[in-house]
């Protein structure tokens, strides 16, 4: 399977575990309890501060345990922010362009790169017969034209790439696959 994220930098470095957050705030949960259940219990008695010491430790130790793993999360997390501003400055849009006629590879390697740079592949093919199956009006004008047999016109097909470039998933960048096909296509790209 392929990744479509256009979050590299959380992908390849990973979150630290709250599994020492969970046990910090379940021991301190069970110790107080626990200090509130023997306070019950020993209401007739007082209760002295040696019965109750190890049960504030364990509280404390927990909440400690607790606070040292939201610092670190939140070290990461800055961390994390602090590469990403810095991969937005120094790279911030990769645009690719796939060449190729009929199986030469380019829906082999297309996916490969699409998981490598994080960046989705746009085939003109593959949106042309979504537009169709979604019944959008840009997909009924190409179904009329398939019908008959004619090519998509270059308007159209700039008008899908157009549009699908302004996705979220396309703000790092995209892989153009079967574009441009045509002069015409590749002098608008360059607009």
């Amino acid at each position: 399977p392929t990744t479509t994220s256009n979050n590299i930098i959380n992908d390849t470095i990973p979150a630290p575990s709250n599994a020492h957050a969970i046990a910090g705030l379940a021991a301190a949960g069970v110790a107080v309890g626990a200090a509130a259940y023997q306070n019950e219990q020993q209401k007739q008695a007082e209760c002295s501060v040696t019965e109750l010491l190890p049960l504030i430790a364990t509280a404390g130790m927990g909440v400690a345990a607790y606070m040292a793993a939201n610092a670190k999360i939140e070290a990461e997390q800055a961390k994390i922010a602090e590469l990403e501003a810095k991969f937005q400055k120094y790279w911030p849009r990769k645009i690719m362009m796939i060449f190729g006629p009929p199986g030469a590879g380019k829906g082999t390697q297309g996916p490969k790169i699409e998981a490598l740079c994080g960046i989705p592949q746009l085939s003109t093919g593959d949106m042309i017969r979504a537009a169709i199956g979604a019944g959008t009006p840009v997909g009924l004008k190409v179904k009329d034209l398939v019908s008959k047999g004619a090519l998509v016109s270059d308007e159209i097909v700039l008008e899908m790439i157009a549009d699908r470039i302004q996705d979220d998933d396309c703000k790092n960048g995209f892989i153009l696959d079967g574009f441009p096909r045509t002069m015409e296509q590749a002098r608008k790209l360059d607009e």
